[in-house]
C-alpha cells in the first residue's frame, strides 16, 4: 500500500481488494492512470478480465476528509476519455470524517454527474458501499460466490456491515449462487456465520423468498435429502415455530408425493435402495437429534423407521441392521417404549444384533461392498435389552469426547462430498441425553 496511508486506510484498501477477489475481478492496487513512469495511481482498481486496459470499478480511500481529496477523482475524470476511459463506477471512501460535511458536498457537486459516490464510513455508509458494489456487479454478471463474499465481510471488522442484509440484497438483485451451501460451510466456523445461515435459511424455506436464485447443494446427500434436515435446523433454532415445522415434516414425509418420501418402497431404483438400506436411518437420526427436545417428534420418527424395518421381514439381516439400530436409539430418546419394544422384538426374534452396531450404529452401509458386509456379518449377535437397560448401557459407553452440536453434525452432512466418512457419535450423544 502507499506509504502515506494510515493503518485504518490500509485496512479498508485490503478489504476492498478482498471484495474484488471474492466477486472474481482482477484486482490491482496502486493502479496507474497513465502509461508513463511516475503516473498518478488509484488505490484499488477492479478489472473484469486480466487483459483489460481500463478498470471497471475504481476505489479511492481517504484516511480523513481533506481539501486535497478532490484530486483523486480529478485524476480520473479530468483526463480525456481517449486517454483514460471512464469506469463503470468510482467509489470514494473516507475512513474518518467529522460532522463538517461541506467538503463531501462539494465533491458530490463536482463529480456527482458521473458514476461517482462518496462514502464517509464514520457515518455508517459501509452497508451502502457494499450494496452499491453489488448493484454494479449485477450490471456485469448474474452470478455471485456467496461464501467468498460473506467470508470477506466476516473477516474485516473495519468494514462494519450488516452481513445478513447484504447477502439477502444480493439475492434480491437476482444474483444466482450457492447461497445455502456456501453459508452452511461457513456456519461450521463459528456462532456468527451459523446465525447468518440459520436466518437466511428461515427466509428461504419458510418465507419462500428469492426463488430461482439458489443453485442448491453440490453433493448427493444435500441435493436429495436437505429438506427434512433444513426443517430440523429451523426447529432447533426457532422455538416459536416448532408446531408449524413439525407439521411441515409430517406433510413432506406423508403427503408431498404419491408415496412416503422415506419408506419401504424397494425396487424403485438402485440409488433409492442404497439409501433405504444404507443411510436412511442416519438421516432420520439427524432429524431426530435436531428436534429431540420434543419427544413427540422422536416418537414420530421412530414410527417411520419401524414401518421400514417391519416391511423387511425375514430378508438378509444386514439390510435392516442400520435402520433397526437407529430406530431403537430414537425411540429411547423419545421414551417411546411401545415403538422401542416393537423394534426390539423384531430384532430379537431374528437372533439379535451385533453389540457394536446396536450401541454405535454405522452412519453408512454400502450394500454393494461385499467386504464391508462381511465385516458386519462376522460379528456375533446378542439380544436387545429392555429400554431402561439399553439407556444405562449406552450412557456407560459414551465418552465426553463424543459431545458436539447436532447443528454442526447436520451441517457436515449437508456439505461433505463423501458423507460415508462422517461419524455418528454426535448423534448418539445428543439422542441419549435428550430430555
Amino acid at each position: 500500500m502507499a506509504g502515506h496511508k494510515l493503518k485504518a486506510g490500509s485496512e479498508i484498501i485490503e478489504a476492498v481488494a478482498a471484495l474484488g477477489g471474492a466477486l472474481e475481478y482482477v484486482v490491482h492496487t496502486e493502479s496507474p492512470v497513465e502509461k508513463r513512469a511516475g503516473s498518478a495511481a488509484v488505490d484499488v482498481a477492479w478489472f473484469a478480465e486480466d487483459d483489460q486496459t481500463f478498470p471497471m470499478m475504481i476505489f479511492e480511500v481517504e484516511s480523513s476528509a481533506t481539501n486535497a481529496m478532490a484530486n483523486n477523482p480529478a485524476k480520473v475524470y479530468g483526463q480525456p476519455t481517449e486517454r483514460f476511459e471512464r469506469p463503470l463506477f468510482f467509489f470514494h471512501i473516507i475512513v474518518s470524517s467529522g460532522p463538517e460535511t461541506s467538503r463531501i458536498e462539494q465533491l458530490k457537486g463536482v463529480f456527482g454527474q458521473h458514476n461517482y459516490r462518496v462514502y464517509p464510513l464514520k457515518q455508517g455508509t459501509a452497508n451502502s458501499l457494499v450494496k452499491d458494489i453489488l448493484q454494479q456487479h449485477r450490471r456485469i454478471r448474474h452470478t455471485i460466490r456467496v461464501g467468498a463474499l460473506t467470508a470477506v465481510l466476516l473477516s474485516f471488522s473495519s468494514l462494519a456491515t450488516d452481513k445478513l442484509s447484504l447477502i439477502e440484497f444480493a439475492a434480491g438483485l437476482g444474483l444466482k449462487g450457492r447461497y445455502i451451501e456456501d453459508l452452511a460451510r461457513l456456519a461450521l466456523q463459528g456462532p456468527e456465520p451459523q446465525e447468518l445461515f440459520l436466518s437466511h435459511l428461515r427466509h428461504r424455506i419458510l418465507e419462500r423468498r428469492w426463488p430461482d436464485t439458489d443453485a442448491g447443494y453440490s453433493n448427493w446427500f444435500g441435493t436429495e435429502w436437505s429438506f427434512p434436515i433444513h426443517l430440523g435446523l429451523l426447529f432447533a433454532s426457532n422455538v416459536d415455530l416448532r408446531d408449524d415445522l413439525f407439521a411441515k415434516l409430517r406433510f413432506w414425509q406423508e403427503k408431498s408425493s404419491y408415496m412416503s418420501q422415506i419408506g419401504p418402497h424397494f425396487g424403485l431404483s438402485r440409488d433409492y435402495d442404497q439409501f433405504m438400506f444404507g443411510v436412511s436411518g442416519t438421516l432420520w437420526a439427524l432429524v431426530a437429534s435436531l428436534m429431540c427436545e420434543e419427544k413427540r417428534v422422536c416418537s414420530y420418527v421412530a414410527e417411520q423407521i419401524w414401518l421400514t424395518v417391519r416391511a423387511l421381514g425375514n430378508v438378509e439381516p444386514l439390510l435392516w441392521y442400520q435402520s433397526a439400530a437407529w430406530g431403537i436409539h430414537i425411540a429411547a430418546s423419545g421414551s417411546d417404549e411401545e415403538c422401542f419394544n416393537r423394534i426390539r422384538e423384531f430384532v430379537n426374534c431374528r437372533g439379535g444384533i451385533p453389540g457394536t452396531i446396536l450401541y454405535s450404529p454405522p452412519t453408512w452401509i454400502d450394500i454393494e461392498d461385499a467386504e464391508d458386509l462381511r465385516g458386519f456379518s462376522s460379528q456375533s449377535c446378542s439380544a436387545v435389552p429392555n429400554m431402561d437397560e439399553f439407556k444405562f448401557d449406552l450412557k456407560s459407553q459414551i465418552e465426553m469426547g463424543d459431545v458436539r452440536s447436532s447443528v454442526c453434525t447436520a451441517l457436515e452432512w449437508l456439505v461433505t462430498e463423501i458423507p460415508q466418512t462422517l461419524s455418528g457419535s454426535g448423534l448418539i450423544w445428543t439422542l441419549s441425553h435428550a430430555g
